[in-house]
């Protein structure tokens, strides 16, 4: 039985391989030779299969297979206790490549006598230089108040869906404000989740609370940074609350 997931740190199988991601930029055209580090933390010899799947396929780049970019040597690696190997993978981006080439690059135990077969990966993004399209579009903002422990844990929980309507990956960082009486309220959005190209993520953060928030209409400012864009992208809008229900009201679409 084959187990397969990403794994960013120590397997339960005591090997791992460094660095989990690489992000880089190259011209149609271009060749990069990029490396791993496979690191065996056994005591004993480790086989170890290599294989590689196209992460994302978008629609632009229907013509482009992943033999067309991407080429790597051996298949197989084999690793002595405490050794470490370097890996070596050939990029060459196609001419009519745009936005972005993602892989997925998986590592499997070649043992034979495991029940289970644990293979993990590391992810290669290639963008292309000069075809880049970095967009995105704030489509909802939730906040509620919730209480837990009957008014010993109240939180203001704010979920944000952001769709990405570019050509390539984003890991956004978001932020929110909100304005009150008694001294302004920041939230830090949980981030490191990258939202791929027509495709939505929601964004969580919470804030604890010792009272819920009065009866009132305050001032909300959602900041979002995303390296690449000049500028941020800003939505205000007001946090409405009358008798304990919320509401949020955007006051425009967002600009930066």
């Amino acid at each position: 039985m084959l187990l397969s997931g990403i794994f960013t740190g120590f397997s339960s199988s005591a090997y791992y391989t460094l660095p989990v991601r690489q992000e880089f930029e190259l011209k149609a055209g271009d060749e990069k030779d990029i490396e791993y580090v496979f690191v065996n933390d056994a005591e004993k010899e480790r086989v170890i299969e290599i294989s590689a799947i196209e992460w994302r396929h978008y629609a632009w780049n229907r013509e482009i297979k992943l033999e067309d970019w991407l080429a790597f040597t051996p298949k197989q690696l084999r690793v002595s206790p405490a050794e470490q190997k370097k890996l070596s993978f050939h990029v060459r981006v196609p001419e009519t490549a745009r936005g972005e080439l993602v892989a997925m690059i998986y590592f499997c135990d070649a043992d034979s006598t495991r029940q289970y077969k644990v293979k993990f990966g590391v992810s290669a993004y290639v963008l292309v230089k000069n075809t880049i399209q970095r967009d995105f579009e704030i489509q909802n903002v939730i906040i509620r108040q919730v209480d837990e422990k009957d008014g010993k844990n109240i939180k203001l929980q704010i979920a944000v869906a952001l769709f990405n309507r570019g050509n390539i990956h984003l890991r956004p960082a978001l932020e929110a404000e909100i304005i009150a009486p008694g001294g302004n309220m920041k939230v830090i959005l949980k981030f490191g989740d990258p939202v791929f190209p027509g495709e939505s993520v929601v964004y969580n953060g919470e804030l604890p609370l010792t009272r819920f928030l009065a009866d009132g209409v305050y001032p909300v400012t959602l900041d979002v940074r995303e390296a690449g864009l000049e500028h941020d992208r800003v939505q205000k809008g007001t946090l409405q609350v009358l008798k304990g229900v919320i509401q949020f009201k955007k006051n425009n679409q967002g600009a930066p």
